[in-house]
Protein backbone atom coordinates (compact mmCIF):
# COMPACT_ATOMS: atom_id res chain seq x y z
CA UNK A 1 0.00 0.00 0.00
CA UNK A 2 1.11 3.39 -0.37
CA UNK A 3 2.47 5.77 2.55
CA UNK A 4 3.23 8.80 4.28
CA UNK A 5 6.44 9.08 3.51
CA UNK A 6 6.40 12.84 4.10
CA UNK A 7 5.20 11.42 8.13
CA UNK A 8 7.61 9.23 8.65
CA UNK A 9 10.72 10.70 8.15
CA UNK A 10 8.95 14.04 9.68
CA UNK A 11 8.79 12.02 12.42
CA UNK A 12 11.70 10.01 12.69
CA UNK A 13 13.91 13.44 12.34
CA UNK A 14 11.90 14.76 15.51
CA UNK A 15 13.55 11.88 17.26
CA UNK A 16 16.64 12.86 16.24
CA UNK A 17 17.26 9.10 14.18
CA UNK A 18 18.66 8.41 10.85
CA UNK A 19 17.60 6.25 8.44
CA UNK A 20 19.66 3.45 9.53
CA UNK A 21 19.05 4.31 13.31
CA UNK A 22 14.68 3.32 12.42
CA UNK A 23 15.58 0.40 9.87
CA UNK A 24 17.93 -0.95 12.68
CA UNK A 25 15.10 -0.56 15.38
CA UNK A 26 12.37 -1.78 13.30
CA UNK A 27 14.62 -4.65 11.73
CA UNK A 28 14.54 -3.48 8.08
CA UNK A 29 17.21 -2.33 5.88
CA UNK A 30 17.90 1.15 5.17
CA UNK A 31 16.85 1.00 1.60
CA UNK A 32 13.48 -0.29 2.85
CA UNK A 33 13.03 2.93 5.06
CA UNK A 34 14.09 5.18 2.05
CA UNK A 35 11.56 3.50 0.37
CA UNK A 36 8.98 4.31 2.75
CA UNK A 37 10.29 7.84 3.19
CA UNK A 38 9.77 8.29 -0.07
CA UNK A 39 5.86 6.95 -0.34
CA UNK A 40 6.52 4.38 -1.98
CA UNK A 41 4.05 0.86 -1.99
CA UNK A 42 4.95 -0.88 1.46
CA UNK A 43 3.33 -3.71 2.77
CA UNK A 44 0.76 -2.85 5.39
CA UNK A 45 2.46 -5.56 8.27
CA UNK A 46 5.80 -3.23 7.49
CA UNK A 47 4.26 0.06 8.36
CA UNK A 48 2.55 -1.43 11.30
CA UNK A 49 6.32 -2.24 12.55
CA UNK A 50 7.32 0.95 11.54
CA UNK A 51 4.60 2.43 13.43
CA UNK A 52 5.51 0.42 16.63
CA UNK A 53 9.29 1.38 16.31
CA UNK A 54 8.72 4.68 16.12
CA UNK A 55 6.25 4.83 18.93
CA UNK A 56 8.33 2.99 21.26
CA UNK A 57 10.82 6.06 20.43
CA UNK A 58 8.36 8.52 21.81
CA UNK A 59 5.91 9.40 18.73
CA UNK A 60 2.27 9.47 18.46
CA UNK A 61 1.70 7.24 15.28
CA UNK A 62 -0.67 4.64 14.77
CA UNK A 63 -0.49 2.23 11.23
CA UNK A 64 -3.16 3.95 9.68
CA UNK A 65 -1.29 7.60 9.61
CA UNK A 66 1.66 6.06 8.08
CA UNK A 67 -0.68 4.17 5.56
CA UNK A 68 -2.42 7.32 4.24
CA UNK A 69 -0.85 9.99 2.27
CA UNK A 70 -2.75 13.56 2.99
CA UNK A 71 -2.06 14.69 -0.67
CA UNK A 72 -3.47 11.73 -2.04
CA UNK A 73 -6.42 11.88 -0.20
CA UNK A 74 -6.71 15.52 -0.66
CA UNK A 75 -6.45 15.18 -4.31
CA UNK A 76 -9.50 12.21 -3.93
CA UNK A 77 -11.58 14.44 -2.38
CA UNK A 78 -10.88 17.21 -4.60
CA UNK A 79 -12.59 14.55 -7.11
CA UNK A 80 -15.22 14.20 -5.18
CA UNK A 81 -16.28 17.86 -4.87
CA UNK A 82 -16.01 18.03 -8.86
CA UNK A 83 -18.66 15.26 -8.71
CA UNK A 84 -20.72 15.62 -5.82
CA UNK A 85 -20.03 19.65 -5.06
CA UNK A 86 -21.82 20.77 -2.12
CA UNK A 87 -22.54 16.80 -0.60
CA UNK A 88 -19.13 16.03 -0.99
CA UNK A 89 -18.65 16.12 2.48
CA UNK A 90 -21.62 14.01 3.76
CA UNK A 91 -20.79 11.41 0.78
CA UNK A 92 -17.16 10.80 2.08
CA UNK A 93 -18.21 11.72 5.46
CA UNK A 94 -17.18 7.70 6.32
CA UNK A 95 -13.45 9.23 5.56
CA UNK A 96 -13.25 12.16 7.15
CA UNK A 97 -12.23 12.99 10.88
CA UNK A 98 -15.03 14.77 13.12
CA UNK A 99 -12.34 16.76 14.32
CA UNK A 100 -11.97 17.71 10.66
CA UNK A 101 -9.42 21.03 10.30
CA UNK A 102 -10.15 23.16 7.03
CA UNK A 103 -8.87 26.03 5.98
CA UNK A 104 -10.04 28.28 2.88
CA UNK A 105 -8.06 31.71 2.53
CA UNK A 106 -9.02 35.14 1.70
CA UNK A 107 -10.68 38.17 3.28
CA UNK A 108 -14.13 37.11 5.05
CA UNK A 109 -16.11 40.51 4.26
CA UNK A 110 -15.87 39.21 0.81
CA UNK A 111 -15.51 35.25 0.51
CA UNK A 112 -18.22 34.39 3.51
CA UNK A 113 -16.20 31.07 3.53
CA UNK A 114 -13.17 32.21 4.18
CA UNK A 115 -11.24 31.35 7.91
CA UNK A 116 -10.62 27.98 9.80
CA UNK A 117 -13.14 25.53 10.36
CA UNK A 118 -12.76 23.53 12.90
CA UNK A 119 -14.89 20.22 13.23
CA UNK A 120 -17.41 19.01 10.45
CA UNK A 121 -20.50 21.07 11.49
CA UNK A 122 -18.58 24.02 10.85
CA UNK A 123 -16.54 22.49 7.88
CA UNK A 124 -20.35 21.27 5.86
CA UNK A 125 -21.14 25.48 7.40
CA UNK A 126 -18.11 26.21 5.49
CA UNK A 127 -18.45 24.14 2.45
CA UNK A 128 -21.87 25.32 1.93
CA UNK A 129 -20.99 28.86 1.87
CA UNK A 130 -18.16 28.16 -0.95
CA UNK A 131 -20.47 26.23 -3.17
CA UNK A 132 -22.64 28.93 -3.14
CA UNK A 133 -20.03 31.26 -4.48
CA UNK A 134 -18.31 29.10 -6.80
CA UNK A 135 -19.82 26.23 -8.95
CA UNK A 136 -17.98 23.04 -9.13
CA UNK A 137 -16.08 22.44 -12.12
CA UNK A 138 -18.28 19.97 -15.26
CA UNK A 139 -15.12 17.35 -14.61
CA UNK A 140 -11.80 17.34 -12.83
CA UNK A 141 -9.75 17.88 -15.56
CA UNK A 142 -8.19 21.06 -14.32
CA UNK A 143 -7.28 19.05 -11.12
CA UNK A 144 -3.66 18.27 -12.45
CA UNK A 145 -2.89 21.78 -12.48
CA UNK A 146 -3.11 22.20 -8.75
CA UNK A 147 -0.50 21.26 -5.97
CA UNK A 148 -1.47 18.80 -3.01
CA UNK A 149 1.37 18.85 -0.42
CA UNK A 150 1.19 16.15 2.20
CA UNK A 151 2.35 17.99 5.67
CA UNK A 152 2.55 15.07 7.59
CA UNK A 153 -0.55 14.75 9.10
CA UNK A 154 -2.82 16.76 6.68
CA UNK A 155 -2.40 18.32 3.35
CA UNK A 156 -2.14 22.16 1.75
CA UNK A 157 -4.15 22.68 -1.60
Amino acid sequence: MPCNGRLISQLRKQLGWTQSELAARSGFTERLIAKAEASQNIAAATLNIISQSLTEGGAVVSSQDLSVDPAAFAKEFFRSTCRHGPRSLEVNQQFISLDIVVHFSGDPSIFPFAGTHLGIDSAKRAFAEFYKVFQPPEDDSEIENIQFVSTGHGALV
